[in-house]
């Protein structure tokens, strides 16, 4: 049995909270909650699905192309990112995100 862990998620005013097992990516967690996120390729090569890491430990799940570098930029790419405590996350602007990834992820 695999350990459980609570997510939130601060997007401008909303907060969203959802329970994530640590075999299952956040954004499986996140589509599990009926809780809807940014996401285009599912294997870590887009950034769409990038947040800020603002507490917490994550593991990257094999296969990963990018998420090594995302996540030495503070950033979590949520579709093969899975949990290792409970995380606190934000989504930033496009723009700001853009401009990490761009500048040499």
């Amino acid at each position: 049995m695999s350990s459980m862990y609570q997510v939130t998620i601060y997007d401008g005013d909303k907060c969203l909270k959802f329970q994530c097992n640590a075999d299952q990516t956040i954004l499986e967690a996140a589509e599990d909650a009926n809780i809807e996120l940014e996401h285009s390729c599912g294997v870590g090569v887009c950034s769409d699905c990038a947040v800020r890491l603002l507490g917490g430990k994550v593991r990257l799940q094999d296969g990963h192309v990018a998420g090594d570098e995302c996540l030495n930029k503070g950033l979590v790419l949520l579709c093969v990112s899975s949990p290792l405590s409970n995380l606190t996350l934000r989504i930033d602007s496009s723009n700001e995100i853009d401009n990490i990834y761009s500048s040499g992820v």
